[in-house]
């Protein structure tokens, strides 16, 4: 099943401290009380930073014609138009390389749709964050104080500066699951296919998720001029395959979601969703 356009999408702040052995951490989480119910705290609660949601359907063409770095201050992210052009690997800043230390802080959850009823959304469990693992790039929606190491390293040709995928799922997985062994294995090839990514998590840990398929299908970034901050969008495709209550069948739940994330070199902070 895929997500529905205009499902709500939350904010998670993520503090990036400097290279590992100095740690800079983030502002105080918003905690939530555990006898509320998860859907409803995640549509009550009103965020202000990063984006994580299901693409819209109707493109704006005002979004379509900013910059990447306005259409992420004014959040309008119109689905992008794939083509037969496959998108590379994405690119970072020079200075990215290395390792940090990241704490995640969830700041809040929007619903920027004025067409779905939110009690209608309230009863699909199949809706992008409402359960553990439906979204990778951030396990446990709603969580905070999150911490992990993420790695960016020099690779391809030129040299260039590149997200260290397998382990920063790896990390991302296991810090939000509050299990370092939750993750059995990241199959990722950049050399032969830079746009799939296969996990598999460990038996018993996740009842949602045993295995998870990941398909870039765009991507876009840019610097701002002013500042030098480096802004990267990713269109993102999650096959999630889980256990299932009818025998010798898989559960199997797709949904599509772009993520953006903003990293600044001077403060050290990075939004992503």
């Amino acid at each position: 099943m895929s997500a529905r356009a205009g499902a709500p999408f939350a904010a998670t702040a993520v503090k990036v401290g400097a290279p590992r052995g100095r740690v800079t951490r983030g502002p105080p989480g918003c905690s939530t009380d555990a006898g509320v119910d998860r859907r409803r705290v995640l549509l009550l609660t009103a965020g202000s930073c990063g984006i994580l949601r299901a693409l819209h359907k109707d493109p704006s063409a005002l979004a379509a014609s900013l910059p990447l770095a306005e259409r992420v201050e004014r959040r309008e992210f119109p689905k992008p138009v794939f083509n037969n052009v496959r998108p590379g690997p994405q690119a970072y800043p020079a200075w990215l390389c290395g390792e940090w230390r990241c704490k995640c802080t969830f700041e809040g959850f929007e619903f920027p749709s004025q067409r779905l009823d939110k009690e209608s959304l309230l009863r699909e469990p199949t809706v992008p964050g409402f359960q553990k693992m439906s979204l990778v790039y951030v396990p446990d929606v709603g969580a905070s104080g999150v911490e992990y190491l993420a790695r960016f390293v020099r690779a391809g040709d030129g040299d260039e500066c590149l997200e260290d995928r397998v382990f920063n799922l790896e990390a991302i997985v296991d810090a939000y699951l509050a299990n370092p062994g939750a993750v059995e294995s990241v199959e990722y090839d950049r050399a032969s296919d830079a746009n799939r990514v296969t996990m598999r998590l460990a038996p018993g840990v996740s009842n949602n998720a045993e295995r998870i398929e990941l398909f870039s299908n765009a991507r876009e970034s840019e610097t701002r001029e002013g500042d030098g901050t480096f802004f990267a969008a990713e269109s993102v495709r999650q096959v999630t395959l889980g256990y299932s209550r009818d025998y010798n069948k898989a559960r199997v739940v797709t949904s599509t979601c772009g993520a953006t994330r903003r990293r600044s070199r001077p403060t050290g902070r990075l939004s992503t969703a």
